[in-house]
Parts: structure tokens; C-alpha cells; sequence
């Protein structure tokens, strides 16, 4: 009888856990042409299984998100989207030639078994040769240091959290077929790693503290931040 308590609570603690590791990501392509419109998706789900859920049944409130684009020049301004069945469609057409900067922050009002979850994502629009990084909007950033990314060939990252360089951190790459990488990275915040198949693939850097505090009225012993974003290999 002990063992099928034990059985059901682990089943019980592991679907928690698989459907906590759910995320936001946004997907868009990394190079962009002036006057062309380029379409924007914004995803939840679990990205290693393609567990996407369907954009009326997201968590909570998790929907209910903005979009901020960060132009070259530093503007900024808010996209409009709409649900398109399993993910939401936004669209910018660049004017000019830059790096364009889309930003998705989002906290759960919904306490989620003692856990406040901050969601974060972020993409890089490339518009001719100037690549250059303005102010994050974000807590945690992610920046890949070119924009075309090819199997066989390095792509190296640099992590931010809270506008610094955050070196010796773990980071997570998710592949297309599911394969899992842990990154550390180094003293500078800097990691590499060589994908292998083209597809996409998601960097995941997650930050936990256990200070404990209240949110919505309820209480939480967990706040649990998390950033993703995609790079997609050719």
C-alpha cells in the first residue's frame, strides 16, 4: 500500500513538474528587409515536446501580455496581436536599417503551487549590417553575437540580468529533436555551444529565489523568473 502512495505521488510531483516547465517563446525571422512586414508568434507550451497549447487555453492570465518592439533609434512602441489557434500573431514592418528589439514580460496572477511565475522572451530582428544593442527592457536578456546562425558553425551568447553581464550562470539549450545542453556560462557571461541539426532551438535561463512574499492576495514561497528565446538554425 506504501509503495502505491509513493507511486501515485511521484506520478502526482512529476506531471507538476512537466507542466510547470511549460514557457513563452517568440518566434520571428532573425533577418529582416526595410518595408517588408514580418510576422511575429508568440508560443506556450513545453518547447522540447511540442506540447504547444492552443491560444484560448493558456494559464491564468498569461494572454493577457504586451509586445514592445524597440526600434534602432531606441523608440518604442507596443505591437497589437491577435490568437491564431496555437499561438498569437503580431506584425512591424521595418523602416529602417538596425537591430529591432521585441520584448514580451509577463507575470502570472495566478499563484502556481506556491510559485509567482514571471515569464520572459525576447527576439532580434537584424535590418542591414548595424547590429548594435540598446538599453534591455527585461530583468534577464539574452544576446546572440551575430544574427545568422548555421549547423556545424559556433554561436556564441552572452547572458544579462539586470542590465549586467551575469557570468557564471546555467543556461539551457533545447534542440529540435529534444536534446538537452546545459551551458555554464564564464566570467564575462559568455557561452558557445555548436548545434548540430538545423531547426529551432530554445535558450532558456531561469532565476529562483525563495523569498517568500504575497501577490494577488495569496502567498508565495517561490519567485520563479524565466527568459527564453529562440535561435533558429539553418
Amino acid at each position: 500500500m506504501k509503495k502505491v502512495i509513493l507511486t501515485v505521488l511521484s506520478i502526482f510531483v512529476l506531471g507538476l513538474t512537466l507542466s510547470f516547465a511549460h514557457a513563452i517563446w517568440i518566434e520571428t525571422s532573425h533577418m529582416g528587409k526595410k518595408g517588408v512586414a514580418q510576422d511575429v508568434k508568440v508560443y506556450f507550451g513545453e518547447f522540447g515536446t511540442d506540447e504547444i497549447s492552443k491560444a484560448s487555453d493558456w494559464f491564468a492570465d498569461l494572454s493577457q501580455f504586451e509586445l514592445e518592439l524597440t526600434h534602432p533609434d531606441g523608440k518604442k512602441t507596443i505591437l497589437p496581436f491577435k490568437p491564431n489557434e496555437d499561438h498569437f500573431l503580431a506584425h512591424f514592418t521595418p523602416g529602417s536599417d538596425g537591430l529591432y528589439q521585441i520584448a514580451l514580460h509577463k507575470v502570472s496572477r495566478e499563484i502556481y503551487f506556491g510559485y509567482k511565475l514571471d515569464y520572459m522572451a525576447t527576439a532580434h530582428v537584424q535590418v542591414g549590417d548595424q547590429r548594435s544593442f540598446g538599453k534591455q527592457s527585461l530583468p534577464i536578456a539574452v544576446r546572440p553575437a551575430t544574427a545568422g546562425y548555421q549547423s556545424g558553425q559556433p554561436i556564441d551568447l552572452s547572458v544579462l540580468i539586470d542590465q549586467d553581464l551575469a557570468g557564471e550562470k546555467e543556461i539551457t539549450v533545447i534542440s529540435p529533436n529534444t536534446w538537452t545542453k546545459k551551458l555554464y556560462l564564464d566570467k564575462e557571461a559568455a557561452a558557445s555551444f555548436t548545434p548540430i541539426w538545423p531547426g529551432k532551438y530554445l535558450v532558456e535561463t531561469t532565476v529562483t529565489d525563495k523569498n517568500k512574499g504575497t501577490f494577488n492576495g495569496k502567498e508565495y514561497s517561490v519567485n520563479y523568473h524565466c527568459h527564453t528565446y529562440v535561435l533558429d538554425v539553418k
